[in-house]
């Protein structure tokens, strides 16, 4: 009592209770990367359950000294460094190290709130001067992630009690669907650092995140409800607030920008877009987007136009654009006339092609005919030249299929004339062997016949003459 009465009469005291229900408990370690917005009834029961030890977590400045400090000796405020601690009984001490060495280590990859956390011994528990360096940097690096760190809060949530509810259908929590979101140019990463439900609050959720995706998870944030709708969790919107589903009923999800497209957005860009007379500043009047109403009025029919070899392309020499008119993709570099020669004049140069899959609409609504009736006298020749263009593919198909016909009706015809010759050259062989003939010369030596041609008698006076 003598000792303790200068401190009761003065209230210099404190009290504190246990992070752990144990007797005699100790820190197995600080989690580094903890913040303070994490929930540290929800990390120890957490702990406790994935270890089967009886856990606690307490956020408190990290010591970084290994003697007694007095009251004087002990930081200033604004110096000292909060981590959350974990602590367990002094005999289990090595092993609650060792098991949560297999979920916050420094190889471990998986985390099971999806929180990325390592966990520093005490500085009890380093001897060497070299490792209480870096033990001096891993406290310096928790001050730095404590003052860097965004943070944004939501209250579309029904009651944060439902972040750890499980979907029965693929076991995830409302917590882990978003702790899985990486962001778009950083894949393997987390967008979000931690998610938690507000100090002393049952609605407010809290979303930390590192500064640089600060504008990806805020569009999130915002856009949770399309989100959800349009990503296949509908499970986690009966979690959210029926005031936040009825206003953004409307909102579509954009995966390639990653944000919630709804109607308040297009009408500040429609009235960006009207009043040009008074618009006084350098930026130019915007050009009003389409009506989503008018949109879905308009029914829309999807044509697929195949492609189509590069042979039966007709010349368009007398145009002078390269842009196929029957498929957008296709685009034809015709040669050039001044330095081709005459064999390569019908020459073409067909790049690959890709398949146009923007719907084309045919089916027209009255405001839209009378506006498209101003356009078509400068597309008059354009309709000629498809006119001509489906006459010249028409009659060239025609030409095709008849001069095919003839090629196939003559190649009939030649062999069956070929193999009636052979049948008849056949049947002549074998009348000559049957009569055995053979081929005897008149003359054996043609050449004395030639030179003593006989004479004729000339009158009855034989010899008169005589003999030549």
């Amino acid at each position: 009592m003598d000792k303790a009465k200068y401190s009761l009469e003065n209230n210099d005291f404190s009290l504190w209770p246990k992070a752990s229900d144990n007797e005699n408990s100790t820190d197995a370690g600080w989690l580094l990367y903890s913040t303070r917005a994490q929930d540290e009834e929800r990390i120890s029961a957490l702990l406790s359950s994935i270890t089967g030890e009886n856990l606690g977590v307490k956020w408190k400045p990290i010591r970084a000294s290994t003697g007694n400090l007095r009251k004087k000796d002990l930081p200033a405020e604004e110096e000292k460094v909060m981590a959350l601690h974990v602590e367990c009984a002094v005999d289990r001490l090595q092993e609650v190290k060792d098991k949560l060495a297999q979920w916050y280590s420094s190889t471990s990859t998986s985390f099971p709130d999806g929180t990325k956390m390592r966990l520093v011994p005490t500085i009890t528990s380093v001897t060497s001067m070299n490792n209480r360096t870096k033990f001096a940097s891993c406290i310096a690096r928790q001050a730095a992630l404590n003052a860097g760190l965004a943070s944004a809060v939501t209250r579309e949530i029904s009651t944060n009690l439902l972040l750890d509810r499980k979907d029965p259908t693929t076991s995830k929590s409302f917590r882990q669907v978003l702790m899985d979101i990486a962001p778009k140019d950083k894949p393997g990463t987390k967008l979000f650092h931690t998610i938690n439900r507000q100090f002393k609050s049952d609605i407010l959720v809290n979303f930390q995140f590192h500064p640089e995706n600060a504008s990806e998870a805020n569009n999130l944030i915002a856009g949770l409800v399309p989100f959800l709708k349009d990503t296949g969790h509908a499970y986690q919107l009966k979690m959210i607030s029926l005031e936040a589903l009825q206003c953004q009923a409307k909102s579509k999800w954009n995966l390639e920008t990653r944000e919630a497209d709804s109607e308040t957005d297009a009408e500040l860009a429609n009235l960006l877009s009207e009043d040009n007379d008074l618009n006084f500043t350098n930026k130019p009047t915007l050009e009003k987007t389409k009506n989503p109403k008018e949109v879905m009025s308009d029914p829309v029919v999807t044509m697929e136009i195949p492609s189509f070899p590069a042979e039966h392309i007709p010349s368009m020499r007398n145009e002078e654009d390269s842009i196929s008119t029957f498929h957008p993709g296709n685009t034809v570099n015709l040669a050039d006339d001044s330095d081709s020669d005459d064999e390569d004049e019908d020459e073409y140069i067909i790049p690959s092609t890709k398949t146009n899959t923007t719907p084309v609409s045919i089916l027209r609504t009255a405001k839209a005919q009378d506006a498209d009736a101003i356009s078509k006298i400068s597309l008059s020749d354009s309709a000629s030249r498809i006119s001509s263009l489906e006459t010249e593919f028409s009659s060239m198909n025609k030409t095709s299929r008849a001069e095919l016909s003839k090629l196939q009706s003559q190649a009939i015809q030649q062999a069956t004339a070929q193999t009636y010759q052979a049948s008849l050259l056949s049947e002549i062989i074998d009348i000559l062997r049957k009569a055995n003939i053979e081929a005897s010369p008149s003359n054996p030596n043609p050449s004395d016949e030639a030179n003593h041609r006989p004479m004729v008698d000339a009158g009855d006076s034989s010899g008169v003459a005589g003999q030549g």
